[in-house]
């Protein structure tokens, strides 16, 4: 209405106002009366009753009326009668919302360019979160007619609509992606892949991401084709209990002769609140579970509910030229706050958390400033046709492009380059404009679900049951079809050819640059994996960088006291940690004991436990001082053997004396002959130390590995470039101590030019920056003849 048009009398009642084909009136008393209020009591009486009547409607199913035409209607100049209380009056019909389709636009648009450019768009995930907001403030839109004018809600209607309107275009891309995974991808990733999609088809993605601890950022980690489905489950895990959630409270407040709307509010407001906060701490607590875990992501949806619940509110006053300015002020405002979240945010910041609040503030603006009126130039541009397709098919936008992200490196053999990246978005929104017509809205509209909702659910759970047979199936066929080819490379692995053996010229091998036998990394190739034969002991010292004392002891009587000779001490960070197994290795065959103190991310040199008188400064925090000062107690203490060492000394840095700048090679020097002495004075006969590893993801894309057709020749880089300034080979050799030598592996992983990502047929790193264990165990031999 807004303004109201000067027509003649309008009746009213003093209980309830409702706006209606743009006139005031005033329901619910038993008399009524005939009244001009704005010129009686003027436009404060107008504002009055506006709020009081957008308050008492809030929520009503039939709120959405008010000011949705584009030009209103010219009235009569007599009166007009409205209905009492008792009339019902129509409904308004839904209008179409421009702007929720240019953000569902921009939202699967800024997802795709993260995960096509995800240095360039570092913060498109927040596509997911501008989805789950739109989805909370549709669905309570529509819930909320239902609940809060107390009319009955079929649950079975409205899952068996979200079945037919998600389902078909979800399955068939699963099916698809199933295609690709057995044509494209080696048969040991099957399972892996395989068992996401079938969490995928049962909408419980996220919960096994969760359960995973996969690190959604992680660009060291392979994900599935199936793992963006994980905010699908979320989505279907919210409708499925939302709808739930507001009958009880409607029910509870019919009950207790509470006004629905009200208690519905306040429930809504207080379920927000709690589970924002519930963010912030799991977010806090487990930042990698926490981007997946559902009640992580409630409260967005929550948002748009309070969105759809104060639409009344945002209705008052809206043609009004000021109202429409500010309007378009907050429509600008939260467009720039998406824009600006996409550009400026990274995987760095914890998320979601609060930080979550900006892009979901951001979109609950963009809806609410929409809600009621159609705003100048923000409308027209988001109804131009571009805007508005790729809102249509948005959907299917973001079902297809992941998949075809993870396959395409698979068919091509090679790492995507820009061209690739081009042609996969191009291929994205063909099959995202195939899928909305013949697919999407085939299910929607389909009058053999629609008629019958058991055909919907007996669709669903077919469709499930096929992909658990399929999961079941192919399964079994993968765990066939990898024992043979773990018959094969075990054969392989006793060949005098195998990894690090290729480089050795006594060989007489071929084989340096043939392809791997395989190009999964499982958890026969997992350093971090402790060996069944080990236990870790805790010392009350524990903290997230060191875990405690692992022992291997291979002693004939293992129960009895340990002894000096009887050690092996292996120290250092988690480039120390990689050479456990071998180390455990050769304890066996000696009948020794092997203890593992590894600190992460943590360089094990000696530290005064007063750094401020020794004049240091702390890098690594107290955790690592701590850490490091029990590790040297300890070896002072036990005086074991033989200690061997290792260090990712490249980046590393050492404190230093305050106003002194860094030096790595002399800093180094200094601080290993301290600990070498520290230790040797402790009783500590032997000190080896291992040379670090060649760099590998400073220097090679982190995919070559899995996505070359011959990593072997298009994975080395430089021997140079591989190596960099490690300053721990030169530190140990400038300690001129016969009892202290250094162990160098570099030419077991690099020839006179290159160094290699694959050599020998095996892979030499297990992640971005630690070897493969079975590269590591193929060196036993030779580390054996180093340790005393």
């Amino acid at each position: 209405m807004c303004p109201l048009p000067s027509v003649g009398l309008a009746r009213f009642t003093a209980d309830c106002v409702v706006f209606r084909e743009g006139v005031l009136a005033l329901e619910g008393h038993p008399r009524l009366f005939q009244i001009r209020p704005w010129k009686i009591l003027g436009a404060p009486f107008l504002w009055i009753t506006k709020v009081r009547g957008a308050i008492h409607s809030f929520g009503s199913p039939h709120q959405a009326a008010t000011c949705q035409m584009n030009q209103p209607r010219r009235l009569h100049s007599h009166s007009v009668e409205l209905a009492a209380e008792t009339s019902k009056p129509r409904p308004a019909q839904a209008a179409f919302r421009s702007d929720i389709q240019a953000l569902r636009a921009f939202a699967v648009g800024v997802v795709l360019l993260n995960h096509l450019w995800p240095l360039r768009m570092s913060g498109g995930f927040i596509g997911v979160d501008i989805f789950f907001v739109i989805s909370g403030f549709l669905i309570s839109s529509h819930l909320l007619k239902t609940t809060l004018s107390g009319e009955r809600l079929s649950l079975v209607s409205f899952y068996a609509k979200r079945i037919r309107r998600l389902l078909p275009a979800a399955f068939l891309v699963l099916f698809v992606s199933i295609i690709g995974v057995l044509t494209l991808l080696p048969v040991d990733q099957w399972r892996r892949h395989l068992t996401e999609i079938f969490a995928a088809a049962a909408y419980s993605e996220n919960l096994y991401l969760t359960a995973q601890a996969v690190d959604y950022h992680a660009l060291g980690q392979s994900a599935t084709v199936a793992q963006h489905y994980w905010s699908l489950s979320v989505e279907e895990q919210f409708y499925f209990l939302w709808p739930l959630l507001l009958m009880g409270l409607a029910a509870f407040a019919t009950r207790r002769g509470i006004n629905r709307r009200v208690f519905t509010g306040i429930a809504i407001t207080i379920f927000t609140a709690t589970f924002l906060a519930f963010s912030v701490w799991f977010t806090h607590m487990s930042p990698a579970q926490a981007y997946f875990f559902t009640p992580v992501r409630f409260w967005e949806f929550g948002i748009g509910a309070l969105v759809a619940l104060g639409a009344p509110l945002w209705s008052l006053a809206c043609e009004r030229p000021l109202v429409i300015r500010l309007r378009v002020l907050a429509s600008l405002l939260g467009w720039a706050t998406l824009i600006a979240s996409a550009f400026l945010f990274s995987p760095e910041i914890p998320f979601p958390s609060a930080t979550a609040l900006i892009p979901v503030a951001g979109t609950a603006l963009v809806i609410a400033a929409g809600t009621g009126v159609k705003l100048p130039v923000i409308d027209e541009v988001a109804a131009l046709r571009p805007i508005r397709w790729m809102g249509d098919v948005s959907y299917s936008i973001y079902l297809w492009h992941w998949p075809l992200i993870v396959l395409a490196p698979a068919l091509l053999r090679a790492p995507l380059s820009w061209k690739h990246k081009i042609v996969i978005a191009a291929l994205t929104l063909l099959l995202a404009g195939l899928t909305k017509p013949h697919v999407e809205d085939r299910g929607i509209n389909s009058a053999w679900l629609a008629t019958n909702n058991r055909r919907s659910f007996a669709s669903m759970l077919t469709a499930v049951a096929c992909f658990a047979l399929l999961w079941g199936g192919l399964g079994q066929l993968q765990n066939y079809l990898v024992k043979l080819h773990e018959e094969r490379v075990q054969a392989f692995l006793s060949s005098p050819c195998a990894g690090p053996l290729a480089f050795d010229p006594a060989n007489g091998c071929t084989n340096l640059l043939d392809e791997p036998l395989s190009v999964v990394l499982g958890d026969e190739a997992n350093y971090y994996v402790m060996p069944p034969e080990c236990t870790l002991t805790t010392t009350g010292h524990e903290t997230k960088k060191f875990g405690g004392i692992t022992t291997c002891d291979f002693r004939e009587k293992p129960h009895e006291p340990a002894h000096p000779e009887d050690t092996i001490l292996l120290i250092g960070d988690s480039h120390a940690d990689q050479w456990k197994w071998p180390l455990k290795e050769i304890a066996q065959q000696r009948n020794k004991r092997l203890e593992i103190m590894v600190i992460g991310g943590c360089p094990v040199h000696l530290l005064e436990s007063d750094e401020e008188k020794a004049g240091q400064t702390n890098l690594y925090g107290a955790e690592c001082t701590d850490a490091v000062n029990f590790v040297a107690d300890y070896v002072a203490k036990t005086a074991p053997q033989t200690i061997v060492y290792s260090l990712y000394a490249k980046k590393e840095p050492l404190p230093v004396p305050q106003g002194q700048s860094y030096e790595a090679q002399p800093r180094y020097n200094q601080a290993l002959a301290d600990l070498w002495a520290h230790w040797k004075n402790a009783g500590v006969e032997n000190f080896r130390v291992i040379a670090d590893t060649p760099y590998n993801d400073e220097v090679r894309d982190v995919q070559c590995f899995s996505q070359s057709s011959n990593p072997a020749q298009e994975c080395r880089v430089p021997r140079e470039k591989a190596l960099g300034e490690d300053p721990l080979p030169g530190a140990a050799t400038a300690l001129e101590d016969p009892n202290a030598q250094l162990i160098d592996f570099t030419n077991s992983f690099c020839d006179a030019q290159y160094c290699y990502a694959v050599a020998g047929q095996m892979p030499v790193f297990f992640d971005t920056t630690h070897l493969s264990r079975q590269y590591a165990l193929k060196l036993v031999p030779r580390l054996a003849e180093q340790i005393p």
